[in-house]
C-alpha cells in the first residue's frame, strides 16, 4: 500500500520573527508579545493535520531562511514606502508577490493562507492553475469604511473582486464588517466566511488588578503602533485640553512616529500629562494595566482598521474603552465602551471627562466588561479553530 503524501500548508504573514515564534510554540514559552499570536496557531494547525509548513513573513530587514523540523521559515522583506512611492511602489509589490508565487510553485502547497499583501493578490491566481487552494485571511478592513477612496484604492478593490470571485471560496476574517466587505465584492458567489476573534489564555490577565475609580490622576492608556492614522496625535490634543494634574495619559508602542511623538510631547509642554513608554515587555505592560482607568483607541478614518486587539485586551483587563466605529471591534464590546464619532477629538475629550467624573457611568461600563470576556477566551472563536473548520470542510481531514 502506498504511503499517503503529507499535506503542505503555506502561511504568508506580516510583521514578526517566525523562528522566535516557532521556538516559543515548541517549548510552550510565553512570548514578550502581549496579544494573540496567530502564527503560533498556524504551527499548531500544521501539527494537527500532520502537514509540512512553509511560513513567509513580510518584515523589514534582510532576507533570511531557516529550516526546522516540519517547517521552512522565510523572512522576505516587502517593498518600502521610504524608497518607492506611487505606481513604482504598487508595481514593486506585485513583483514581490510574483517571486513568492515562483517559490510556491517549487513547494507546491495544498493550501496557501494569505494575510500579507491582500491588496496585491492577482499574481497568486497562477497558483490556482496548479490546484492550490487559496484562503485569504483578512485581519484589516479591505478598504477605508469612512472616507472616499483614492483612484489607486478603487483599482485595488476591483482587482480584489476579480481575484476573490475566480480564485477563493473560503475566507478567514477578523470582524463582521470585513465579512460584509468580502460579500459586497462577490455577491453572487457561494462562499464560506469564518469570523475569528482574538483569543487569550485566562492566566494572561489573571494578575491584573481591578481599576480603582477614586485613584487620581485618572489614567488613560493608549497601546498600539505609533502612527498618525492610529490617532496618537489626537491623544495629545485631548491631553492638552484637560485640566492639568487630574488626568495622565500613558502611550506605549513603536512605529514610524516614535521619535516625532516624544518631540511633540516636549514641544507642547505635556511631559507632566503624557508619558511615552515606547515598547514594553509583558511585565511592564501589566503595570500599566494595573494603573489604567480606561483605554482609548482613536484610530482615524485614514486607516483600514481591523479588529484592534487592544479593544479585546481592555475588556479582559476590565477597563472601559473609548473608541469610534472606525474600529470594527466596537460591535463586539459596545456595552463596555463609549462611542465617539470618527476623528472627533473633542468627542474623545468629552468621553474621557464623562468616565472620570461620573462614577455611575464608569462602574456601568466597567461592570459590562465581565460578560463580554467569554468570547475572547473561547477556543472555538480562535483563528486556529476557524482555520481548522475551513480545512476540514475542504476534505483535508487530519492525517
Amino acid at each position: 500500500m502506498s504511503q499517503q503524501k503529507p499535506l503542505r500548508f503555506c502561511y504568508l504573514g506580516g510583521l514578526g520573527d517566525a523562528l522566535d515564534v516557532y521556538n516559543a510554540w515548541m517549548t510552550g514559552a510565553t512570548l514578550e508579545y502581549f496579544g494573540t499570536n496567530y502564527l503560533k496557531q498556524f504551527y499548531q494547525v500544521c501539527k494537527d493535520f500532520n502537514a509540512e509548513g512553509f511560513v513567509i513573513l513580510a518584515s523589514p530587514g534582510e532576507y533570511g531562511c531557516h529550516h526546522v523540523p516540519g517547517f521552512t521559515l522565510e523572512h522576505r522583506p516587502p517593498p518600502s514606502y521610504a524608497r518607492l512611492s506611487g505606481i513604482r511602489y504598487h508595481l514593486a509589490f506585485n513583483v514581490w508577490m510574483f517571486k513568492i508565487v515562483l517559490r510556491m510553485l517549487r513547494f507546491r502547497p495544498d493550501v496557501f493562507i494569505v494575510t500579507a499583501g491582500i491588496a496585491y493578490c492577482l499574481p497568486l491566481s497562477i497558483l490556482k492553475l496548479f490546484g492550490v487552494r487559496i484562503i485569504p485571511a483578512i485581519h484589516d478592513s479591505l478598504w477605508r469604511r469612512f472616507s472616499k477612496l483614492k483612484l489607486s484604492s478603487r483599482i485595488i478593490r476591483r482587482s480584489q473582486a476579480w481575484f476573490f470571485r475566480c480564485c477563493a471560496s473560503e475566507f478567514l476574517v477578523a470582524a463582521d464588517s470585513t465579512a460584509a466587505q468580502v460579500r459586497s465584492l462577490i455577491p453572487k458567489k457561494n462562499i464560506r466566511i469564518e469570523i475569528f476573534l482574538p483569543n487569550y489564555p485566562k492566566e494572561q490577565f489573571s494578575s491584573i488588578r481591578g481599576p480603582n475609580f477614586d485613584l487620581r490622576p485618572f489614567r488613560v492608556l493608549f497601546m498600539g503602533r505609533i502612527e498618525i492614522n492610529k490617532g496618537v496625535y489626537d491623544v495629545l490634543e485631548v491631553a492638552g485640553n484637560l485640566e492639568p494634574g487630574k488626568f495622565h495619559f500613558d502611550i506605549c508602542g513603536v512605529g514610524s512616529e516614535s521619535n516625532s511623538l516624544q518631540r511633540a510631547i516636549d514641544a507642547r509642554g505635556l511631559a507632566e500629562a503624557v508619558t511615552y513608554h515606547g515598547f514594553l515587555d509583558r511585565k511592564d505592560l501589566c503595570k500599566l494595566w494595573d494603573d489604567a482607568h480606561i483605554v482609548i483607541v482613536p484610530t482615524t478614518t485614514d486607516f483600514e482598521e481591523g479588529f484592534n486587539m487592544v479593544c479585546s485586551e481592555a475588556i479582559l483587563a476590565g477597563r472601559p474603552v473609548v473608541t469610534s466605529d472606525v474600529c470594527p471591534a466596537l460591535a463586539y464590546i459596545r456595552d463596555a465602551a463609549i462611542e465617539v464619532r470618527p476623528n472627533d477629538v473633542n468627542g474623545y475629550r468629552k468621553a474621557v471627562i464623562a468616565l472620570a467624573s461620573d462614577r455611575a457611568l464608569y462602574h456601568e461600563k466597567q461592570a459590562a466588561c465581565r460578560p463580554l470576556q467569554a468570547q475572547f477566551y473561547e477556543e472555538k472563536n480562535s483563528y486556529g479553530a476557524k482555520l481548522t473548520t475551513i480545512l476540514e470542510g475542504l476534505s483535508l481531514g487530519k492525517r
